[in-house]
C-alpha cells in the first residue's frame, strides 16, 4: 500500500524534474538521462570518420578544466566550437557582422559545405551546452560526461577545419 501512495505523490514532481535530470537514484533503481550527450557522441564518431584530431593542445587545456569544473569545461568546449564556426561567417553572410552559430551552420548546409550529420552534431552539442549553462546546479555533470562532450566538440572543430582547408 505504501508504494502506490509514494508513486502517486511523486509522479507529478518527478515528471517536472526529468528534463533537467542527469541521474536519478531511488533505492536500488538508478537511471541516467544523458540521451543528448550519447546522441552527440555517436554522431561525432560518424562525422569524424577519416578526420584525425588536429586540436591536441585544445584537448589538453579542456581536460585540465574538467578536473576543476566539468560544467566549465563543457562551456569552454562549446565556446571553441562557436569560434571555429564563426570563421565561416564571412563566407555565408558577409553583410552581417554578428551572426548566430546555428545560422552559419544552416547556411553552410545549404551551400553543401557540411553534411546533415554535422548539422545534427552541432544541434546536439548546443542542446547539451544549453542544458549545462541553464541548469543552475540542478544538473549533475560528471567528469565522464564532460570528457565525452569535449571529444565530440573536438571532432566538430576538426571537421570544420577540414572543410575550411
Amino acid at each position: 500500500m505504501d508504494t502506490p501512495f509514494a508513486t502517486l505523490s511523486l509522479r507529478k514532481p518527478l515528471a517536472k524534474m526529468i528534463p533537467g535530470l542527469s541521474k536519478l537514484r531511488w533505492g536500488k533503481l538508478e537511471a541516467e538521462f544523458n540521451s543528448n550527450l550519447v546522441s552527440a557522441d555517436e554522431t561525432a564518431q560518424s562525422v569524424a570518420a577519416g578526420n584525425q584530431t588536429q586540436s591536441h593542445a585544445l584537448l589538453d587545456i579542456l581536460l585540465e578544466i574538467v578536473a576543476k569544473s566539468p560544467s566549465a569545461a563543457i562551456l569552454e568546449a562549446w565556446r571553441n566550437v562557436e569560434l571555429e564556426i564563426s570563421k565561416f561567417a564571412s563566407i555565408v553572410a558577409p553583410e552581417q557582422p554578428k551572426i548566430p552559430s546555428w545560422v552559419i551552420v544552416a547556411k553552410l548546409y545549404e551551400k553543401t559545405k557540411v553534411d546533415s550529420k554535422f548539422v545534427s552534431l552541432i544541434t546536439q552539442l548546443r542542446i547539451v551546452r544549453n542544458e549545462t549553462a541553464h541548469s543552475r546546479g540542478r544538473l549533475e555533470i560528471g567528469e565522464r560526461q564532460a570528457v565525452t562532450f569535449i571529444h565530440s566538440s573536438i571532432r566538430a572543430i576538426d571537421y570544420l577545419k577540414s572543410v575550411h582547408a
